[in-house]
């Protein structure tokens, strides 16, 4: 698997952080053919701007944060509401990672349209989406 340490973004490609429960494959019943989950997937992307990051939990949630509201300045009305889904987002995905789930940096391609497919089709039980930022 492709991996990378520290988080990197350009406008041709989106980040996301995805929580997964149980990374097992399951054979399908009728034809015994496995699926690979979304990280395999990424991880097996020839697109070099596809790839799954190496980033412990604590910097995840460190990155999410918004340095630029850590002044001193009074802030409007809308950066508190954006800092208040923040870390209502945050809350989310360390009560994610309490509850057993594994939690993932990738980044992916807006040209891996396939990958980007399952991502918005996904229908694991075992696997949250949750979308980051991206251009």
């Amino acid at each position: 698997m492709k991996s990378r340490i520290g988080f990197i973004s350009n406008s041709s490609s989106s980040s996301f952080i995805i929580a997964t429960k149980d990374n097992r494959r399951i054979p399908c019943p009728t034809c015994g053919h496995i699926e690979d989950n979304i990280i395999d997937e990424i991880g097996h992307s020839n697109n070099e701007d596809t790839y799954v990051l190496d980033t412990p939990l604590n910097k995840i949630i460190e990155s999410m944060k918004y340095e630029e509201y850590s002044n001193q300045r009074i802030l409007t009305s809308y950066e508190k509401l954006e800092m208040k889904v923040l870390d209502s987002k945050i809350s989310g995905i360390r009560k994610l990672a309490n509850e057993g789930y594994k939690i993932y940096e990738v980044n992916v391609s807006n040209h891996d349209t396939d990958i980007i497919d399952s991502m918005n089709e996904n229908e694991d039980p075992n696997t949250i989406i949750i979308y980051r930022y991206g251009d």
